[in-house]
């Protein structure tokens, strides 16, 4: 049994050859970036064509986020001629994305976007915004309040909410609430971004602070959950503590949803995009299972700024706009510098909502060195270039690092997909129970053989011999 053993022991081993290490802390820092896009266009069988992409990507420097610098003067410019092969003017109202999260530097819906026509006049842009969990989904973008199965303007939306004062040597204080409801009529948020489980078929949450004073507390939506006491406590423990010159008040507030998110709608986002991105928002978090919404985070961080203009083209004629945007990467140290990776991504699938894409040209102009990129780029005196009839399948993504041969490191740009993890687990898991069955049939056929043999030795011994 020492093979078989031997072989059980080597299953982690072999698992680390094929998955490959994990991401820690030791292994540098992550910080995320913005992505660009294709002009998307929000009108259906929309006749307009993009008669030819030119996308040109000007990277003189890399942000530096770990050393608290963000701005780097990178842009992307994309030129995009489009075409009209109807008999009609058309008019298309055309979105692309104006930011969005970045981990490093911070991003209004404005700052560094432009719009212009081919004589460089700048357009009328608009800004949209959509619910951030729904990515660059421009089609989440609509001019009046979404139907939903669950929420309308009229559903019922209450709003508990507690305050506290402690004594100020006081050490930390523990904050439970227990809530029961049906899923199917009642929606959960909250405030404080409390610890969440379930237990006996309840919601718990608890809130903790070692503050002097401050709030907290919880919003149901459509049927009112039915929640018991708090409770507050000195200790993790569910037992009720010394809560000595503790003061806590509670309040209530009741409005239809249409009401009660207009009173807490930023002065940036508009009606219709704030109160879509709430429905996205909370259905969002539905479908992850028990996922809350913290709402008192939710704000103008937590959505996807868009552009949105009018595009008109002449019957039979061509219109040019000119999109410039500044460019965020994806940043993931080493502890080398001259290792760190710069991801930039431009997606290009917003343009299959064109009737057709004839022609694509990209040029990156930089001083430093393409390590991986989605497209094949030839090496200029300038940087890299591409160009290709027809719209490439998938999108457009790169990394760059400052010195050609940088040494490989495992970054969130180079971990596999979970398909190819699970394909992988699974293959190497097959191989590994062959080789046990094999180790278990040859240790058991070399028991059998001395088995056998013993016996043969003790019928000799005894004059019994078996027969020839």
């Amino acid at each position: 049994m020492r093979r078989i053993g031997l072989l059980l022991a080597g299953v982690p081993l072999l698992a680390a050859l094929f998955v490959g290490e994990p991401l820690s802390a030791s292994a540098g820092s992550y910080w995320e970036g913005t992505k660009s896009a294709a002009p998307f266009s929000r009108e259906r069988a929309c006749p307009v064509e993009i008669e030819s992409a030119e996308i040109l990507f000007s990277i003189p420097e890399f942000p530096r986020p770990e050393e608290g610098s963000g701005a780097c003067g990178a842009s992307v410019t994309a030129s995009y001629t489009f075409c009209n092969p109807t008999a009609e003017d058309k008019t298309a109202r055309v979105l692309f994305p104006a930011g969005g999260f970045c981990g490093y530097a911070p991003i209004s819906g404005e700052s560094g976007y432009t719009v212009t026509d081919g004589a460089g006049t700048p357009l009328n842009c608009r800004l949209r915004y959509t619910y951030l969990g729904n990515g660059f989904a421009g089609a989440a973008v609509a001019e009046e309040r979404r139907e939903d199965e669950f929420f309308g303007e009229d559903t019922s939306a209450l709003h508990v909410s507690y305050s506290y004062s402690r004594p100020k040597e006081a050490e930390r204080t523990y904050f439970r609430l227990a809530l029961t409801y049906n899923p199917a009529k009642t929606r959960i948020a909250f405030d404080g971004s409390p610890k969440v489980t379930i237990e006996d078929g309840r919601v718990n949450a608890v809130w903790q602070t070692a503050e002097e004073s401050g709030g907290f507390g919880y919003y149901s939506f459509g049927e009112p959950a039915a929640a018991e006491e708090l409770a507050v406590s000195r200790d993790r423990t569910r037992t009720v503590g010394d809560t000595e010159g503790m003061e806590v008040n509670v309040s209530e507030e009741t409005a239809p949803l249409g009401e009660f998110l207009e009173a807490r709608r930023p002065a940036s986002i508009g009606a219709s995009d704030w109160y879509n991105g709430f429905v996205d928002a909370m259905n969002f978090k539905q479908s992850l299972g028990f996922a809350f919404l913290s709402f008192d985070k939710f704000n103008e961080t937590s959505f996807t700024p868009w552009c949105e203009y009018d595009l008109s083209v002449p019957a039979e004629g061509r219109a040019e706009n000119v999109v410039t945007s500044p460019l965020y990467p994806g940043v993931a140290t080493t502890g080398d510098a001259k290792s760190t990776a710069y991801r930039y991504e431009y997606l290009l699938s917003p343009a299959q909502s064109w009737s057709d894409f004839r022609t694509l040209k990209v040029e990156i102009r930089t001083p430093f060195y393409i390590k991986e990129s989605s497209l094949t780029f030839e090496k200029t005196d300038m940087g890299y270039a591409f160009q290709r009839a027809g719209l490439p399948l998938g999108e457009l993504s790169f990394t760059l690092t400052e010195t050609e041969n940088a040494a490989d490191s495992i970054t969130p740009f180079r971990v596999p997909s979970t398909l190819y993890l699970v394909v992988v687990v699974l293959a190497a898991s097959a191989a590994i129970l062959v080789a046990v069955v094999i180790a278990v049939a040859v240790h058991y056929a070399g028991v059998r053989k001395r088995m056998r043999k013993q016996a043969e030795r003790g019928a000799a011994r005894e004059g019994k011999l078996p027969p020839e």
